[in-house]
């Protein structure tokens, strides 16, 4: 097994202990997703992929420190999100998710677009906080204690 791949094992079992029936998995357990958070963890042959919602950041298991993975994911568990959804008219083409760090501040998690948008139509953006998911320092723990392995 390989280091993303251990890591999305052991997040997995944390937070099926944590969270219970509100995990859910696909692909053969290689996608999950917490109940209807928003937030999801997918992994494959080369990479770890933590998102909220559309947007999502890739871990490559070779050029990557999945330390920063465990952090970013513990971030998206544990502090408030804002997301910034843009449209031309009714069509959504672009959202992106902002992280709060320890100064308040919001940092970009990702940002997604359509190549295809309306350009001709009234724009209009649409702002959403998201308050955290968790605040148990218990699950903070067994997640941080992964961070040893790498």
């Amino acid at each position: 097994m390989k280091a993303h791949q251990i890591v999305y094992e052991n997040i997995k079992t944390i937070l099926k202990d944590y969270f219970g029936d509100e995990i859910k998995e696909y692909e053969a357990g290689e996608h999950m997703t917490i109940g209807n958070t928003g937030v999801w963890l997918s992994s494959d042959e080369y990479e770890l992929t933590i998102g909220h919602g559309i947007n999502h950041r890739h871990y490559h298991c070779e050029i990557n420190n999945m330390n920063d993975a465990i952090d970013e994911f513990i971030n998206i568990l544990t502090r408030r999100k804002r997301i910034t959804n843009t449209y031309k008219g009714k069509y959504l083409y672009k959202s992106e998710t902002e992280i709060e760090n320890q100064n308040g501040d919001f940092i970009v998690l990702s940002s997604s677009l359509s190549w295809y948008f309306p350009f001709w139509k009234k724009t209009k953006i649409e702002t959403h906080n998201i308050g955290r998911i968790i605040d148990s320092q218990d699950i903070i723990r067994q997640i941080e204690e992964l961070k040893k392995y790498f």
